[in-house]
């Protein structure tokens, strides 16, 4: 079940990683440029069961998005393990608020939202994460939109007592 939810978010969050600024509002051209992905951590907990932590280092992987000043992004990803092979483009729009980066996206014809925290924010290094509290942002948006991929979202929330990866960038 831990393999299952870690390849789940990884494949979500790959598909989708962004930037902002540190806990501040910030207009789409202050954050515009190309960033690259280093490095996924995470540490899951499920209820009784004991933490799990990983840390992967995707950097060959050449794991990129790029924000546009006027408030669009792309993004690539490429998520490989034994069972698992996503090749995808993610385009849409994007806001930096109340210390959250919101990407608003198509997927399969289907409008998606995705909530990541920012935690540090340079000039040459981005740090966002994906919690529980971005997990709960995202899935009671999406309940609007994406009732299927709230609920998967939703079991995640019910079975983790912790949940957090960290995406870190370079510019």
């Amino acid at each position: 079940m831990k393999k299952a939810i870690y390849l789940i978010v990884l494949a979500f969050v790959s598909a989708l990683t962004v930037t902002s600024c540190k806990n501040d509002d910030a207009a789409p051209s202050s954050i515009s440029g190309n960033w690259k992905l280093q490095s996924v951590e995470s540490e899951i907990k499920l209820y009784g069961e004991a933490a799990e932590k990983e840390s992967e280092d995707v950097s060959a992987g050449n794991l990129f998005i790029e924000f546009k000043g006027d408030g669009t992004f792309n993004s690539n990803s490429v998520v490989s393990s034994e069972d698992l092979e996503l090749n995808q483009t993610v385009s849409g729009t994007y806001e930096v608020k109340d210390g959250y980066l919101t990407l608003k996206y198509k997927e399969n014809t289907k409008d998606n939202t995705l909530f990541l925290k920012v935690t540090t924010s340079t000039s040459s290094e981005l740090v966002l994460t994906l919690d529980k509290d971005a997990l709960t942002k995202t899935a009671a948006e999406l309940a609007k939109t994406n009732p299927e991929d709230a609920q998967s979202i939703q079991l995640i929330l019910v079975f983790a007592e912790t949940f957090t990866v960290t995406m870190k960038y370079k510019k």
